[in-house]
């Protein structure tokens, strides 16, 4: 069984890696805006553009994009469990009286 400082410091790393996922997440959806304008724009402004092509590419943009949510969220969901196992934990604990 893992001590305090453990739990402490196991969530300290997890809280890191979900900033750094969630940033990278806000990174790939700016790109997936990006994709998602400019096929917008070519269907738009191209009477014969191919409205299959078109459909076609929506859907893979949009199922990377569900994809990537449904695997942060998956990680935010383990980061919580991890905080409420340190809450648990830091309950258990007693704590050192003051002297005074």
């Amino acid at each position: 069984m893992y001590n305090f400082h453990q739990v402490v410091e196991m969530l300290n790393e997890a809280e890191e890696n979900l900033v750094e996922e969630h940033q990278q997440c806000i990174m790939e959806n700016k790109e997936y805006l990006k994709q998602e304008e400019a096929i917008l724009s070519r269907v738009e402004q191209d009477v014969d553009y191919d409205i299959e092509d078109y459909a076609k590419a929506l859907d893979v943009i949009l199922q990377r994009k569900i994809d990537r949510l449904k695997t942060m969220q998956e990680k935010l969901s383990k980061f919580r469990s991890q905080l409420h196992k340190e809450e648990e934990i830091s309950k258990t604990l007693r704590r050192p009286v003051k002297k005074r």
